[in-house]
């Protein structure tokens, strides 16, 4: 009988431990179920129009694209006039919205991020960047300077695989004006074997009205020379910089709107949204212009390459709205993508601008234009904060 009460334990044993497996299967199955109605309960659609609006942005280029076309067949405008704006008012634009984009709102948000900012504790259940722990102030300034320095360099890397179009130098845009003016004053010397008479095209030297001396080469035909937009190859490394830039950007943009639309009020994030597409203008326009002035990329293709980038915003939401992601993680790409925004600005387009600039004028004018582009990104910061 014993025996017997003891094997009516076993089955009293066997039967908990198979409803304590029911138990834990029916525990997985309803975090499935808690997690995929989670996931169909974020606002997607908001966030994804959202997205889809500052993408928009990107093809900004057309409405530039018919003025230029007019501008650029007009008679009555000098070659002067046109030079200067593609040499100096285009490209100092450009600069100006480059570098005031990573300095006013990329730099100081990677940080902030490295930092380990946003901490979720303020938002209850909800999550905004997990974060992991707090970097020093040493881990942090590694950190943000090795990304900076990468992203720097990542142009260097795209040489590898993209050729580069030569600039024109001051020597070599001298020597061309040399040219230029021998061939307009007809100003070329014949080998003369002696011994044999002289044609009237090779007379000898006249000592009593000896040959003018030749005129000194202006610093603007040299000038000219240099900043004039060259028809000629695709800059591909510059134009892979400028969208490789553009894309770590707009990614980045896209955690913060999505993030947004999890965990601020709604009229905030819509807000943010209109935020970021006001300064998407200005750095999607500076874009456009030096992947079609400075790299030489038709129209049409530049208007798609910039639309395919910016799809990265549209990525941006999808991620953080799927997966969990490190502030550190995000802090890296913005870190990246500010150094490519410096090499472009600063390393490429910049020295060119200045070979332009040979009179105060022009360089007051420079200077405007570079204001001009930042004022729009230093408006940003009036009205930004974090949820």
């Amino acid at each position: 009988d014993d025996h017997e009460g003891h094997d009516d334990h076993e089955g009293h044993d066997d039967h908990d431990d198979h409803e304590g497996h029911d138990d834990h299967e029916g525990h997985d199955h309803a975090e499935r179920i808690t997690t995929r109605d989670e996931l169909e309960s974020k606002p997607w659609g908001p966030a994804i129009a959202a997205a889809f609006a500052v993408n928009l942005c990107t093809l900004i280029g057309i409405l530039v694209f018919f003025p230029a076309i007019v501008f650029g067949r007009r008679n009555d405008i000098s070659a002067d006039t046109k030079n200067l704006v593609l040499a100096i008012i285009i490209p100092s634009f450009a600069c100006g919205a480059l570098v005031a984009t990573a300095l006013f709102l990329i730099v100081p948000e990677a940080i902030h991020l490295l930092q380990g900012g946003h901490s979720e504790e303020a938002h209850d259940d909800h999550r905004y960047l997990q974060e992991g722990e707090t970097n020093t102030e040493a881990q942090v300034a590694w950190k943000f300077g090795a990304s900076v320095l990468g992203g720097y360099f990542l142009p260097f890397v795209f040489a590898s695989f993209f050729p580069h179009s030569e600039t024109t130098d001051f020597a070599e845009a001298e020597a061309e004006v040399l040219v230029e003016n021998d061939n307009t004053e007809n100003n070329t010397l014949a080998k003369h074997t002696p011994g044999e008479p002289s044609t009237p095209d090779e007379e000898e030297p006249d000592n009593e009205n000896p040959k003018e001396e030749p005129k000194e080469i202006s610093e603007e035909a040299v000038a000219k020379k240099v900043s004039a937009p060259v028809k000629g190859p695709i800059d591909y490394q510059l134009a892979a910089s400028i969208l490789a830039g553009d894309f770590f950007h707009n990614f980045a943009d896209g955690i913060f709107m999505g993030t947004s639309f999890l965990l601020c009020d709604r009229k905030v994030a819509w807000t943010i949204m209109f935020t970021t597409i006001f300064h998407e203008f200005s750095q999607e326009l500076a874009d456009f212009f030096l992947l079609t002035v400075q790299c030489r990329i038709p129209v049409w293709i530049a208007l798609c390459a910039n639309f395919v980038s910016g799809l990265s915003v549209l990525l941006g939401v999808v991620v953080i709205f799927a997966i969990e992601v490190q502030n550190e993680t995000i802090g890296v790409l913005l870190s990246i993508s500010a150094g490519v925004y410096f090499y472009v600005a600063m390393t490429e387009i910049a020295p060119r601008v200045n070979h332009a600039l040979n009179t105060i004028n022009k360089r007051a004018l420079s200077l405007l234009m570079w204001v001009c582009g930042i004022v729009p990104i230093g408006l940003v910061l009036l009205n930004h904060e974090h949820c």
